[in-house]
């Protein structure tokens, strides 16, 4: 998260910013740096932790069909065990990246609201100007 730091902060500018709305962001996988990306923007629409968890995991449902046709194309390559293993680690949705993405988050400010102000410059003037410009009253 340190090495991105510039880029989120230039994600959460963009979000602000009412003329590039809406605002499409995507990957192949969704769920590292877009993953972080949509997790640090719900939490600045103080969506529960608990809910930012369930729609990242929901990336594992969405992706499950996806993962398989991509395993069984990479077994047409190789069949070794280890390689194998490694390329399904990397497609895979776990509980356990986001919980490192919280810790970590935790680690450096003590919480994801002082995380998302000291560390991302997302101050509360920007999240009410998020929470106008995405929900509705």
């Amino acid at each position: 998260m340190k090495c991105q730091k510039p880029l989120y902060i230039t994600f959460l500018e963009l979000i602000l910013n009412a003329e590039n709305l809406p605002l499409l962001h995507h990957c192949k996988g969704g769920k590292d740096r877009t993953g972080f990306a949509t997790i640090i923007t719900l939490f600045a629409l103080d969506v529960s932790i608990e809910e930012v968890e369930k729609d990242y995991m929901l990336t594992k449902e969405c992706m499950e069909e996806r993962n398989k046709r991509r395993m069984d194309e990479y077994r047409t390559y190789t069949d070794n065990a280890v390689v194998l293993e490694y390329l399904s680690a990397l497609m895979q949705t776990k509980k356990t990246y986001f919980d490192a993405a919280i810790d970590e988050m935790l680690k450096l400010s003590g919480s994801v609201d002082k995380y998302l102000e000291e560390y991302l410059g997302l101050t509360s003037a920007k999240k009410n100007k998020i929470k106008t410009l995405f929900l509705e009253n």
